[in-house]
């Protein structure tokens, strides 16, 4: 997953987005357990409540859906 900020959007969203493209893409499958919010944190320089709060936005979309 590449992640590129954009200072227009909240780093959380754009998160949850590559996130959901990447399942999309088959990167992760549906159902399959997403990366720790450790690793997603330490791989793409985020803090964690961040990764949490992008974790959380995918948990709402998906019950909005």
């Amino acid at each position: 997953m590449v992640l590129e900020f954009d200072r227009n959007k909240s780093k959380v969203k754009q998160l949850a987005d590559a996130i959901r493209t990447a399942i999309s893409n088959g990167e992760f499958k549906e159902g399959d357990a997403l990366p720790s919010i450790n690793k997603i944190s330490a791989e793409h320089g985020l803090a964690r409540d961040t990764v949490y709060k992008a974790f959380q936005e995918l948990k709402e979309r998906d019950r909005k859906s």
